[in-house]
């Protein structure tokens, strides 16, 4: 065959090819069934004078009379993969880049064949090969079907469903209410208490001349035994008659004396914030100077007590217990706060991990059409005796590779469909089918990255987390608690001071006067409690200061994550940016690649396994652009997380959570799938449900806000 292009018109370098085949008898066939091949390429650059005349001598060559001497240098026959087999051309130009989300049309075959050569033409009709192309146009379709036992969800619905139902959401609110239920019992220190006391007692004692206490026992024996005889008899009887009678009638000559008391008291104390304690008592003395009962009470005395601890006087000690309980509460207010947004980001990471791999499914599911259609196109090259039968066997192969890793795939986005319902935390009842990530992944500007400013975002960041805001309230809280264990080392110095009277009504004392007399009555007193070797305060300090240095060191980290977050996010997306364009070009060029190394497989100018790698090689490229795209939109969520900036206030939660934490709901998509709007307040707010006004440490509203 020659060729002679028409560029050499123009005085431009041409290309004279002269090729020529050997096919091996059956016999002489090697172990590869392959027809040896053999050309010879050479090239001339004359003028336009020498072009005409070796263009004559090509063309009477050609025409039988004469034949040109092969030069000794030989190159393939078949050009290596890129270069063009006949007259270069201006390199055919892909399609447009339509940006990164968006699809492009099915790509031209660069080498085109309206007339196969000699071999394709005769062996394989023109009809097949055009339903084969068809086949393979279509083959090269991504396919976006929904298998039956998924269900639909959106970003949106899935979010709301994190925000109503995420365990871990769940469980922090549960958390704010035990740092709750703890403040209530430091603060139970300083309740009022009161309290009071009322007894009675009656004794008998026998007196006699001389008795003995054998005697004195004989007397209460037979006066218990001869009551409860009476009793017996006449159970209406008056008790205290029958006791004097039998106890008359035991003792004889010895009489029984009786002995009555009565006990009363009442009292209120009060602990106050400040270290002083009050309290007050009343005692009433309910017998007169005979010991017989009265009423009104013969004697009212009432005391008045103060008393508190000259060394560890104030509120920084003795409130100091309510003072870090109530920072506790703080914090976990503050960090269900940031479990909310927590649960938001694992949910957009499920999601986005969920939409890849099902991405990754439809390209599985691609390649085994392009597979079947590779396998069609084998069928009929072998049945026309273009190509060795054990081609098939290759391609069936490969078919049945690609089969397996469509089904690999598809297990793959099982998982990940299982993994975003437990992120949910969907019920069994709602576990019908499993959710269906259907929205496809977020573009960004090419310049909106840039116009970041890191330093104020990272500053921002700082500001907003939730979970540092707690860290920064834990550390407050421990540093209260060390500041109490440091004061607790000195010795305990009380004094307590009272005053107080009694109350005497003159007719039943004795006095024979009328009326009521007042006797005051002054008390004051001084204790001091040293302890000597004071391991056991010295240990507390040493506790309560290693447990604030764990505070710092925690709200370290916590700092310095979000600063290197912030920062790792941002440049993370500009070289994923990057990364998915050119992967995007990577894709086009991989698939016009492996539709000309199916044209020139058809042709016979490429092997099987030529075409499978192009295949192959275009795999693994949308693969990557999948993951590149996944993890863009997944960054586009962590930037969103780390700045504070993924749910705002327009969200409000309230403790206690259960059935449902959620009172306000607005959420926009925007949230999740573009750069972080700083012009929001933080949040979410979180409220109390039991809001109790008077009660000062729960304030109905977020503590962030004080």
């Amino acid at each position: 065959m020659f060729n002679i292009p028409n560029s050499a018109r123009n005085g431009v370098p041409f290309v004279a090819v002269l090729r020529f085949s050997t096919a091996r008898s059956p016999a002489m066939k090697s172990h590869r069934d392959r027809p040896f091949q053999q050309s010879i390429f050479f090239s001339v650059s004359l003028s336009k004078v020498v072009l005409a005349i070796f263009y004559h001598c090509l063309v009477v060559s050609a025409s039988g009379q004469g034949q040109p001497t092969p030069k000794p240098e030989t190159t393939p026959l078949i050009p290596p993969t890129g270069q063009p087999s006949a007259t270069p051309t201006a390199e055919p130009q892909l399609p447009e880049n339509k940006g990164v989300g968006e699809e492009t049309k099915p790509l031209i075959p660069a080498i085109q064949s309206p007339t196969p050569g000699p071999t394709a033409a005769k062996n394989l009709p023109s009809d097949v090969a055009a339903q084969l192309d068809r086949q393979y146009q279509e083959a090269l379709q991504v396919h976006r079907v929904r298998p039956s036992f998924f269900s639909p969800l959106n970003l949106i619905e899935a979010v709301r469903l994190a925000l109503f139902q995420n365990p871990d959401l769940r469980l922090a609110n549960e958390d704010a209410q035990l740092a709750r239920g703890s403040l209530k019992q430091a603060t139970g220190q300083f309740d009022a208490k009161g309290g009071g006391l009322v007894g009675y007692s009656k004794t008998y004692i026998a007196s006699a001349n001389n008795a003995s206490q054998k005697q004195v026992s004989q007397v209460i024996t037979q006066t218990l035994t001869e009551t409860l005889q009476q009793l017996r008899i006449n159970p209406g009887a008056n008790i205290g008659e029958l006791v004097n009678q039998s106890a008359t009638k035991a003792g004889g000559a010895a009489s029984i004396d009786e002995l009555q008391t009565v006990i009363a008291g009442f009292f209120v104390t009060k602990s106050l914030r400040n270290g002083v304690d009050l309290t007050v008592d009343y005692t009433p003395n309910l017998l007169d100077f005979q010991d017989q009962l009265a009423w009104p009470p013969a004697t009212h005395e009432v005391n008045f007590e103060l008393g508190f601890s000259i060394t560890k006087f104030g509120t920084n000690f003795t409130a100091a217990d309510e003072t870090a309980a109530r920072k506790d509460y703080e914090a976990s207010l503050l960090t269900l706060g940031h479990a909310a947004t927590k649960a938001v980001f694992n949910t957009v990471q499920a999601y986005w991990k969920e939409a890849a791999a099902l991405e990754r499914f439809y390209i599985a599911d691609r390649s085994y059409r392009v597979n079947e259609t590779l396998l069609s196109l084998t069928q009929e090259l072998a049945k026309a005796q273009t190509i060795p039968q054990t081609e098939v066997s290759l391609a069936m192969a490969h078919k049945a590779e690609a089969f397996s890793a469509r089904s690999a795939a598809l297990i793959e986005a099982l998982n990940a469909a299982k993994e975003l319902a437990a992120t949910l935390g969907l019920t069994e009842q709602q576990l019908r089918a499993l959710p269906f990530a259907s929205e496809r992944f977020p573009i960004l500007e090419d310049l909106a990255l840039s116009r970041i400013n890191l330093i104020s975002l990272t500053d921002t960041a700082l500001a907003r987390r939730l979970d540092r805001l707690a860290a920064v309230a834990s550390v407050d809280s421990k540093r209260v608690l060390t500041d109490k264990a440091r004061v607790d080392l000195a010795p305990d110095v009380k004094v307590s001071v009272g005053a107080g009277g009694s109350l005497i009504d003159n007719r039943q004392s004795g006095s024979g006067g009328s009326g009521y007399s007042l006797q005051p009555t002054f008390k004051a007193n001084v204790s001091l409690t040293y302890t000597f070797a004071n391991n056991k305060k010295e240990g507390a300090l040493l506790s309560a200061q290693a447990n604030l240095d764990k505070s710092i060191l925690s709200l370290e980290d916590v700092s310095r994550d979000i600063a290197l977050s912030v920062q790792n996010d941002v440049e993370t997306m500009l070289q994923q940016q990057q990364e998915i364009a050119q992967g995007a070009l990577a894709v086009n060029y991989y698939t016009r690649s492996l539709t000309d190394m199916r044209e020139r497989f058809r042709l016979g100018t490429a092997t099987l396994i030529d075409t499978i790698q192009a295949e192959d090689r275009l795999d693994k490229a949308e693969a990557a652009l999948i993951d590149a795209k996944s993890s863009l939109a997944q960054f586009i969520a962590k930037l969103r997380f780390d700045t504070a900036t993924i749910l705002t206030k327009n969200t409000a939660l309230r403790t206690p959570g259960f059935p449902k934490s959620v009172e306000k709901l607005e959420i926009k998509r925007e949230a999740f799938v573009t750069l972080p709007d700083l012009s929001k307040e933080a949040g979410p707010e979180i409220t109390d449900r039991n809001y109790e006004p008077n009660i000062k440490y729960i304030s109905g509203r977020p503590p962030w806000h004080h």
